[in-house]
């Protein structure tokens, strides 16, 4: 059964206190203000492994997951939304991020015949930091994971691309950047609650 108050955030970045987390704790705080529970995983800190074993994959049919894997399935089935939030390094996202989709959209549960994912109508927000402050080529950093999300049935998916990022900002470039990650929570909040 679907919650329709949470909302599974997925964190990727190594280093505690860096610009991402503070992104995600605006994004979390604006969420909970928003009426929708953050279901907050740091995939650093969780230590989660991304790679991606043949034993894995075979035991697909039968759903023989991993505990973790399990879990955020779980969490993913009964809740209204997923939110991603990483830097950009070498124009995509990290590999620890890559790994988790790999195995946690696994065929079954997010695509294929049989999947239950596509028909929970989950919508997706992507926060992201990048160096560059190219921002007519801010698809290039979000294309290949969009894809993927669609490809599992997730359409909706909401980006912001926040460039030319550091992590020795200033403080006035840093409290605008919280502002514009609280809003976009407030906003992810209010489209989960509309449906």
């Amino acid at each position: 059964m679907q919650d329709s108050k949470s909302a599974v955030v997925i964190i990727a970045h190594p280093k505690p206190g860096s610009i991402t987390h503070s992104i995600a704790d605006a994004f979390c705080s604006a969420l909970q203000k928003g009426g929708i529970r953050p279901l907050i995983h740091d995939l650093y800190l969780e230590r989660f492994n991304p790679v991606l074993e043949g034993s894995e994959i075979e035991g697909w049919p039968e759903n023989r997951l991993s505990k973790e894997v399990a879990t955020y399935q779980a969490e993913l089935r009964n809740a209204c939304g997923l939110t991603l939030i990483f830097p950009v390094w070498w124009n995509t996202y990290p590999a620890i991020l890559s790994g988790w989709l790999q195995r946690v959209l696994t065929e079954g549960f997010a695509f294929g015949e049989g999947a239950t994912l596509p028909g929970l109508k989950l919508r997706a927000q992507l926060l992201l930091t990048c160096g560059s402050s190219h921002s007519e080529k801010d698809h290039i950093y979000t294309d290949s994971i969009v894809s993927s999300l669609h490809y599992c049935g997730i359409s909706d998916v909401d980006i912001q691309v926040k460039g030319d990022v550091h992590e020795n900002l200033n403080a006035e470039r840093r409290k605008s950047l919280m502002e514009k990650a609280y809003g976009a929570g407030i906003q992810f909040a209010e489209n989960l609650k509309q449906g």
